[in-house]
């Protein structure tokens, strides 16, 4: 499963004012995602034992905090790497909204779900195989790395690790201010109220745009930051994540921003075909992408997207 290649969206219809930036139908053309992962941590504070460490190091108390551990860690890191994954592919492809919620684009909402559910189902194989079909293993491991402590931290039963583990994809439609259906109140307050929801929404959606440039703006700044410091190593990866990111612009503009569709094309010719060898390997071809990187950080530099707002 390819998760960097997403065909480019269509644009949404390009709002002209902040009073009608939500003309385009924020309602009809995003939807609000949330991805939430949890798992056993197989850690359990042990206080009298730090009490002990500080006391025979002549040390406060409070100066010191020592875990027991009942879980592996090669365990726990190859379930986490899989939350890891669904994690940057879920924060590649939408925009921060609310609490824990993020904006994805409707043209690419099936693939996005399907590809976090497919994400989903590898986490709770991983589950099985590499915790509870080992459960019995493992709470014997753990009992014989604790030794005398291991009476503080029984490892969990079946059904008890089981509910330690969760992966969930939820979906929420994003209200239309046009279409509140509104019981009991009058038609000037449903008209307050609908007011209030359209500037809410805007200022929300600006506020996604906004972190949008900031995405982009991130991602030059660490190649130039990179390059202007001879003690870094210039890695494939600054490239390839300046690629990864100017190839969802499409869908994360939403409002087909005339900035930020320019500088996404001009920072993908501008570094999308650098030589990272040539570049570790010849300091002035470094130099040269590092004056390139920061003439595109001078263009994104107090950047306001008033020319669609």
């Amino acid at each position: 499963m390819n998760h960097t290649t997403t065909p480019s969206a269509p644009s949404p219809k390009k709002a002209t004012s902040a009073a009608d930036l939500y003309s385009f139908d924020l309602a009809a053309n995003c939807t609000l995602v949330k991805l939430s992962a949890s798992q056993f941590s197989g850690r359990k504070k042990d206080e009298a034992l730090a009490a002990d460490v500080a006391r025979d190091n002549n040390g406060d108390t409070d100066a010191y905090e020592t875990f027991l551990k009942v879980l592996p860690d090669e365990t726990r890191k190859a379930i986490q790497q899989i939350v890891t994954e669904a994690r940057t592919y879920y924060k590649l492809h939408t925009t921060p909204w609310d609490t824990g919620w993020a904006l994805v684009n409707n043209t690419i909402y099936e693939k996005l779900r399907s590809d976090l559910e497919e994400f989903g189902i590898k986490f709770m194989e991983a589950v099985q195989t590499e915790v509870l079909d080992k459960r019995d293993q493992l709470a014997d491991l753990s009992d014989a790395r604790l030794g005398k402590r291991a009476y503080l931290y029984p490892f969990p039963e079946l059904e008890a690790l089981r509910g330690e583990y969760e992966f969930n994809v939820k979906t929420m439609p994003i209200p239309n201010p046009k279409d509140l259906r509104l019981k009991h109140v009058s038609p000037d307050v449903a008209k307050q109220i609908e007011a209030e929801t359209t500037q809410l929404l805007n200022d929300k959606l600006k506020g996604a745009m906004t972190t949008v440039v900031s995405r982009i703006r991130s991602v030059v700044e660490r190649v130039f930051d990179t390059l202007n410091d001879g003690d870094k190593i210039f890695r494939d990866s600054m490239i390839q994540n300046v690629k990864d990111l100017c190839a969802v612009i499409p869908e994360l503009n939403l409002t087909n921003d005339r900035f930020i569709s320019q500088v996404a094309d001009e920072i993908m010719t501008t570094l999308g075909n650098v030589d990272c060898k040539k570049v570790r390997e010849d300091p002035e071809e470094r130099k040269a992408v590092a004056v390139k990187a920061g003439s595109l950080l001078d263009r994104l530099k107090n950047v306001k997207l008033a020319d669609n707002l």
